[in-house]
Protein backbone atom coordinates (compact mmCIF):
# COMPACT_ATOMS: atom_id res chain seq x y z
CA UNK A 1 0.00 0.00 0.00
CA UNK A 2 1.46 3.41 -0.89
CA UNK A 3 1.74 6.37 1.47
CA UNK A 4 -0.61 9.08 0.19
CA UNK A 5 1.35 11.94 1.80
CA UNK A 6 2.04 14.52 -0.91
CA UNK A 7 5.23 13.57 -2.74
CA UNK A 8 5.96 10.37 -0.79
CA UNK A 9 4.34 7.28 -2.31
CA UNK A 10 6.54 4.85 -0.33
CA UNK A 11 5.19 1.31 -0.43
CA UNK A 12 4.56 -0.52 2.87
CA UNK A 13 2.10 -2.79 4.62
CA UNK A 14 -1.21 -1.28 5.67
CA UNK A 15 -0.34 -1.74 9.35
CA UNK A 16 2.77 0.42 8.98
CA UNK A 17 1.17 3.50 7.41
CA UNK A 18 0.33 5.33 10.66
CA UNK A 19 3.81 4.78 12.15
CA UNK A 20 5.41 5.85 8.86
CA UNK A 21 3.40 9.11 8.74
CA UNK A 22 4.18 9.99 12.36
CA UNK A 23 7.89 9.18 12.21
CA UNK A 24 8.72 10.38 8.69
CA UNK A 25 6.31 13.23 7.98
CA UNK A 26 5.32 14.67 11.37
CA UNK A 27 8.24 14.27 13.77
CA UNK A 28 11.41 16.25 14.20
CA UNK A 29 14.47 14.67 12.70
CA UNK A 30 17.58 13.83 14.72
CA UNK A 31 21.00 14.36 13.22
CA UNK A 32 24.30 12.54 13.64
CA UNK A 33 26.72 15.12 14.98
CA UNK A 34 29.58 13.68 12.95
CA UNK A 35 28.29 12.99 9.44
CA UNK A 36 25.03 14.97 9.41
CA UNK A 37 22.82 12.02 8.43
CA UNK A 38 19.22 12.57 9.56
CA UNK A 39 17.01 10.05 11.36
CA UNK A 40 13.33 10.08 12.22
CA UNK A 41 13.60 7.47 14.97
CA UNK A 42 16.03 7.45 17.88
CA UNK A 43 16.64 3.69 17.54
CA UNK A 44 17.77 4.23 13.94
CA UNK A 45 20.20 6.93 15.02
CA UNK A 46 21.61 4.78 17.83
CA UNK A 47 22.04 1.84 15.43
CA UNK A 48 23.91 4.16 13.03
CA UNK A 49 26.19 5.37 15.82
CA UNK A 50 26.99 1.80 16.88
CA UNK A 51 27.64 0.21 13.48
CA UNK A 52 28.82 3.10 11.29
CA UNK A 53 31.98 2.55 9.26
CA UNK A 54 33.02 6.09 10.13
CA UNK A 55 35.14 6.19 13.27
CA UNK A 56 33.86 9.68 14.12
CA UNK A 57 30.25 8.47 14.20
CA UNK A 58 31.07 5.46 16.40
CA UNK A 59 33.01 7.68 18.82
CA UNK A 60 30.13 10.15 19.02
CA UNK A 61 27.94 7.26 20.23
CA UNK A 62 29.73 7.40 23.57
CA UNK A 63 28.92 11.09 23.94
CA UNK A 64 25.34 10.60 22.74
CA UNK A 65 24.72 7.71 25.17
CA UNK A 66 26.09 9.68 28.12
CA UNK A 67 24.00 12.73 27.24
CA UNK A 68 20.87 10.59 26.95
CA UNK A 69 21.52 8.96 30.34
CA UNK A 70 22.05 12.36 31.97
CA UNK A 71 18.76 13.64 30.54
CA UNK A 72 16.90 10.57 31.74
CA UNK A 73 18.34 10.76 35.25
CA UNK A 74 17.88 14.52 35.67
CA UNK A 75 15.26 15.26 38.39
Amino acid sequence: MPCHWDGCGKEMQKESISRHIVTVHLSDKMKCGSCGKQFTRSDSKLRHLKVSKRKECRESELHDSRAKRLCLSWP
